[in-house]
């Protein structure tokens, strides 16, 4: 039997794109009766705002959470009460395996199934879905220009491109190609202030 893979019904006005997660470990728990899921997207700073599930099952209907983290300690609750479900029966044929959630960048996210009294559900695969954003600017022939990213304190940038921008067809525009990438030269640490309290007083 071939797991069932359905692309996902919605529709979204930036086309989405499809990453491929690693389920890091599985455990089915006998005695609560859920699965529970660890993925890993390989590196934090991924937007991905579903989950799409790949299984060979039918007939069945599973009620699940998601939660989001970035060390595998601190759990950031994302979703909760999400059904999933196939069924093919002469009366009723439909199907749901798309994971909703609010838009995250977590590199870790854990998938808790609740089978019940039902067997675990088998899962051959998970993939995450995020909106395919493009980095658009004005560029000169020949030019070279770099890309610095890591700030998260950087305030957005307010150009008059911006609003020139969406009466430009973006559909063709060239593309870029990135070079290695090299730490920035004149990146300096801020300072780290810290206070001490002094509890005690030495005389001469």
């Amino acid at each position: 039997m071939q797991a069932r893979w359905w692309l996902p019904r919605w529709t979204s006005p930036l086309p989405s794109r499809f990453y491929t997660t690693v389920i890091a470990s599985r455990t089915d728990d006998a005695e609560s009766g859920a699965s529970t899921l660890h993925l890993d997207l390989g590196a934090p700073g991924t937007p991905t705002h579903r989950l799409v599930v790949q299984t060979a099952a039918v007939n069945f209907h599973r009620e699940l959470s998601v939660a989001g983290s970035n060390d595998q300690t601190n759990w950031t609750p994302l979703a909760g009460g999400i059904a999933i479900y196939a069924f093919e029966t002469p009366k009723f044929t439909g199907h749901n395996l798309e994971i909703p959630y609010p838009e995250n960048a977590f590199r870790y996210l854990r998938v808790v199934i609740e089978n019940r009294d039902d067997p675990p559900l088998p899962v051959a695969a998970v993939s995450a879905v995020g909106l395919a954003r493009k980095l658009i600017f004005e560029a000169e022939p020949g030019a070279e220009y770099s890309l610095y990213y890591g700030n998260a304190e950087a305030r957005p940038a307010a150009y008059d491109f911006a609003r020139v921008l969406s009466y430009l067809d973006t559909d063709d525009l060239p593309a870029a190609n990135l070079g290695p990438q090299a730490a920035n030269p004149h990146f300096v640490l801020p300072p780290i202030h810290r206070r001490y309290e002094c509890r005690g007083v030495l005389k001469g």
